[in-house]
């Protein structure tokens, strides 16, 4: 069994190959997204699907697709912030220009159901992902399944907005979030929102894949840790799934889910318990895999 994958972020897209019953990550290539039009974003997805035939000397191989932001469920449309596709239906516009249907969904579920199926959370019936990079997302897999939800599937947890209480406690500053409203939990624990907080905290500028054994940047990431904690609170007392996922560039940093379990403690209510923290097994690959996985339950033979 062969498969592809492509996730499509912001500043890049990745295309890579899976094989066998674990999905085990195979070749890959990446290329940037381009910025300048609509109709170079769609073809340098479709050179990426015909990159994957290629490579596993079959063009009818099924290969799936992970895009940023909200996708709507039924038609394929994005509604992403920081791409030209904002607007437009890629799934429908990409299976006519290949010629074949490729299965869409969003980065962050794929990227959940990679991890809920032979990664971190493998086994577990409940599995929430949360990614933090260049924006905040999450998605949510049952029984190792997409959870069914009106209008999508990607958990907009990004978009709910910062606690008074935090705001008030740390004297935090008004950001404007890119969905268009101010002081989403995305403006803060984004990589941009990370930075921003460094300098309103201690005045500096820091190096992001630093900033974790940095001393004089601990002021502004303990309080970055109680909102990555307000995230993931909100999700242990809606969902209470059995594990959360962590990934995305910025779980790269060292001690990342270690604090991230310490600034959840207090946030606990019994006697519901407290889920179980991991980092993604397959790294910055679980979305494409996610896709690849995706489109093999898609496919029709």
């Amino acid at each position: 069994m062969i498969c592809g994958g492509i996730d499509v972020g912001g500043t890049k897209i990745e295309a890579r190959l899976f094989e066998g019953e674990g999905f085990a990550p195979g070749a890959g290539q990446r290329w940037a997204t381009p910025q300048d039009s609509y109709e170079a974003f769609l073809a340098q997805i479709a050179d990426a699907v015909r990159w994957l035939g290629t490579q596993a000397g079959d063009t009818r191989l099924p290969v799936g697709l992970a895009l940023a932001g909200p996708v709507d469920g039924e038609g394929g449309v994005s509604h992403a912030v920081n791409t030209v596709a904002r607007g437009h239906s890629v799934g429908r516009d990409l299976s006519r220009q290949v010629g074949r249907h490729t299965p869409l969904i969003n980065d962050c579920v794929a990227f959940t159901l990679s991890e809920a199926t032979g990664g971190a959370a493998d086994g577990a019936r409940s599995v929430v992902g949360i990614t933090f990079g260049t924006g905040l997302g999450a998605g949510h897999v049952v029984d190792g399944a997409l959870a069914v939800r009106f209008g999508g599937h990607g958990a907009e947890i990004g978009h709910a907005g910062l606690s008074a209480r935090l705001r008030d406690r740390h004297d935090l500053p008004d950001l404007p979030c890119g969905c268009g409203r101010r002081m989403c939990l995305e403006a803060y624990l984004s990589a941009g929102g990370l930075a921003t907080l460094l300098r309103h905290r201690t005045g500096r500028n820091a190096p992001l894949e630093a900033i974790a054994d940095d001393p004089l940047a601990e002021p502004a990431l303990s309080i970055w840790f109680e909102i990555v904690a307000e995230a993931l609170g909100l999700v242990y007392l809606a969902l209470a799934p059995d594990v959360i996922v962590l990934g995305g560039g910025l779980s790269q940093m060292s001690g990342f889910s270690e604090r991230t379990r310490a600034a959840l403690s207090p946030l606990a209510l019994p006697p519901l318990p407290l889920p179980e923290i991991a980092l993604a097994r397959f790294g910055g690959a679980s979305g494409a895999r996610g896709a690849a996985i995706h489109a093999w339950g898609a496919r029709d033979d």
